[in-house]
């Protein structure tokens, strides 16, 4: 039966998008192991010790041996870097590897390196690890500190013990939220750029299972990432093969062999043509154009496509020279990321386009770094390396169909979804910072047309994969994979593009995605459901302002048990007559004296978080994003930060933000009256009284509030 949907004059219809290269299942999967914890970019060494303390008491709790950490700031942290010790004295024993944020440099504790045979039982070096470093004293101690395919090894030889902490439940979890994210935000396809996480089968075996039982609704291509310390590539190979062979369907691919050329340019570990300045070093990349000639080779014969991370533009170089020596055109095999492409001597954007070789660009990181991290970037780099970073325009130029990823989460705090990284390609801005905190793209000449963007994120990423026949266009012939937009980004201002939603998107012909409808909650109006499945069905709130305090129809005991959103006072919880309702509230004085802007803020928070938790369902949460001049308050008897244990505490069930002490720039702090706790940035001593630690939060005036 043909279906039919009118969206005229309400947006536009579009293919649905593809993201190249990406991590969502290492951020879910960790959302639901134990045995992990992730850090924010603003956590400095005390915090980062703190998170790991309390990670390594969670795993212990529940019988884990090993905890592996995401997440943390490179350029911050190596300031002061966290030792061996440190590390070894908050852990107790508990195998440790911490990565930052890029998953390129990590520190690790004594039982990760003992139980790889790197240090003997004083500490000392005893083994060398080919592609990457490990720090070492002076006198060949062990310093905690390894980057680059080091790490790769301490994953993968018995540092972490991937069977307790990647189980089948987590790996479908991990999916599962996954396919939400991407769905929600308009992609159909998404590339997962290492699903041997952790050096596990479970992602393959859940990916197959959802896709069965027709959960999986997306094409899922799967990578299997090798390491140059591995000898034996053709085991390897031939180990993506089986696994293509036996977990592979229609929608999951796993035909992707990953490896990394080089490392970072910005940490000194990518490969350059141009010595760094201060130490005339060019970083030699980890595979010889022979032996990734061969590897490719031996790949496209057995139906595989490799898939390399670049950023050097020495690195591009030779992978390409590999690709064209040892590379079936067909299988385009693909260079990701690509912050340096170089045109001296040959023009490596011609070889590319010449020999139909695939590339993934990151678009959202051509916005630059700031005038602080470029003068550090100039003791080391040449100005034509900072300045012509991570290209866009001269992949059209040169004809290579170059396609979009966004490396999610290694991207945050840029965007992820379709639409925010199309803004950033066109105008060379992140949407999300205020017009004060702006920062200037890294070459103007670089940016690219709506449209140009528009194509890298569907056809172009379709055509990377070999899918270009069946998806990508919307076209009579291919599947009706498909997004309903709310704003036509042809026709929006270009700085609008990112404020596009998506209204609801089709997979194969069948409605995947829905966007839930939305409730505005104005002072003092109640909006009553009649029953708890309807007030959780799904539905997001829209809160102007707060009303004067809870209205007198939710009753004692049922108040106490119900949720408190401690954000404008959200309240959701049963009525005096069974019905359930959602309230905008504000707390009793001296909260009443706020400042004017907060009357007009907006607020979208899911009801589903809410009332779940007023129905006592385990949940946390995270705020992104906050809100001028309100104040966030919650109930509590004593002095307590951790918003869990306040729940725990007050018999309320709690939804502020976070579990965590801090969630971006917000902080979790005491109250000195009445017992409340505030959640916020920025004190304002001219509004609040003096004694009061409650703090004012900064714009953007909406918050998104996830899982």
């Amino acid at each position: 039966v043909t279906k039919v949907v009118d969206h005229r004059g309400k947006g536009m219809v579009m293919p649905g998008c593809t993201d190249g290269h990406s991590h969502y299942t290492m951020k879910f999967g960790m959302d639901n192991m134990k045995g992990s914890v992730m850090f924010a970019l603003e956590d400095d060494k005390k915090a980062v010790l703190q998170k790991v303390a309390a990670a390594v008491r969670e795993a212990e709790e529940a019988g884990k041996t090993s905890l592996f950490g995401f997440g943390w700031n490179f350029l911050a942290l190596m300031q002061d870097p966290v030792s061996l010790k440190d590390l070894d004295d908050v852990t107790h024993g508990v195998s440790t590897i911490i990565f930052d944020q890029g998953g390129h440099h990590a520190f690790c504790n004594s039982e990760c390196l003992r139980r790889c045979g790197i240090i003997d039982g004083e500490g000392k070096v005893i083994k060398e690890i080919a592609g990457g470093y490990l720090g070492r004293d002076e006198d060949g101690y062990a310093t905690g500190y390894a980057d680059e395919r080091v790490t790769g090894y301490l994953m993968r030889m018995g540092g972490i013990n991937y069977d307790e902490l990647l189980d089948d439940k987590v790996a479908e979890a991990s999916i599962g939220a996954t396919r939400d994210l991407l769905l929600s935000t308009g992609y159909t396809i998404a590339l997962d750029g290492w699903s041997n996480m952790l050096h596990s089968n479970k992602l393959y075996e859940a990916a197959k299972r959802m896709d069965t039982n027709g959960t999986l609704r997306l094409v899922f291509p799967m990578t299997y990432e090798v390491e140059p310390w591995q000898t034996n590539m053709t085991e390897q190979i031939d180990c993506l093969a089986s696994l293509d062979k036996k977990y592979g369907t229609a929608h999951v691919l796993p035909k992707y062999l990953k490896l990394f050329m080089d490392g970072v340019v910005e940490t000194k570990t990518g490969a350059m043509l141009k010595p760094y300045k201060d130490d005339g070093s060019t970083y030699n990349g980890f595979w010889s154009v022979d032996r990734l000639a061969d590897i490719t080779r031996e790949c496209n014969a057995k139906g595989l496509t490799v898939h390399v991370h670049t950023m050097g533009d020495a690195a591009i170089r030779d992978t390409v020279e590999a690709y064209i020596r040892g590379g079936d055109r067909a299988h385009r095999n693909c260079l990701v990321h690509l912050r340096n492409v170089s045109t001296n001597e040959v023009d490596d954007f011609e070889r590319i386009a010449d020999n139909n070789i695939a590339c993934s660009a990151g678009f959202t990181w051509h916005v630059g770094n700031g005038e602080e991290a470029d003068a550090q970037f100039a003791e080391f780099l040449d100005e034509d390396y900072i300045k012509h970073a991570y290209p866009m325009k001269s992949f059209f130029d040169a004809g290579v169909r170059v396609s979009s990823h966004s490396d999610f989460p290694a991207n945050i705090p840029c965007p992820q979804d379709p639409f925010g990284i199309m803004e950033v390609a066109v105008t060379g801005q992140r949407p999300d910072l205020p017009a004060d905190k702006k920062l200037p793209a890294y070459d103007p000449n670089e940016l690219v047309s709506v449209e140009q963007a528009f194509q890298a994120l569907t056809l172009n990423g379709a055509w990377q994969l070999g899918l270009e026949n069946e998806r990508g266009s919307i076209k009579v012939g291919k599947w009706a994979d498909f997004v309903l937009a709310d704003q036509d980004v042809f026709t929006c201002a270009t700085n609008d593009i990112h404020k596009t939603r998506v209204v609801s998107t089709w997979f194969e012909g069948e409605k995947v995605y829905e966007a839930p409808s939305t409730v505005q909650v104005t002072p003092g109006v109640p909006v009553v459901f009649e029953t708890a499945e309807a007030a959780t069905n799904g539905m997001k709130l829209a809160v102007i302002a707060p009303s004067a305090k809870v209205a007198e129809m939710f009753g004692g005991d049922a108040a106490a048990k119900a949720a408190y959103c401690a954000m404008f006072g959200l309240y959701v919880g049963p009525t005096a007559d069974g019905k359930w309702a959602v309230e905008a509230l504000l707390e009793p004085e001296p909260w009443t004296n706020v400042v004017e802007s907060a009357r007009n803020a907006t607020l979208q928070i899911p009801v589903a978080d809410i009332a779940k938790l007023g129905l006592g369902v385990e949940t946390n949460v995270t705020v992104g994003g906050c809100v001028p001049g309100f104040y966030y308050s919650l109930y509590s008897g004593s002095m307590v930060t951790n918003l869990g244990a306040l729940a725990s505490e007050t018999g309320r069930n709690v939804l502020c933000g976070t579990d965590k002490e801090t969630t971006f720039s917000g902080v979790v702090k005491p109250s000195s009256a009445a017992g409340f706790f505030a959640v916020g940035a920025k004190v304002i001593p001219d509004v609040m009284p003096s004694d009061s630690p409650h703090v004012k939060m900064e714009p953007p005036a909406i918050i998104d509030v996830f899982r």
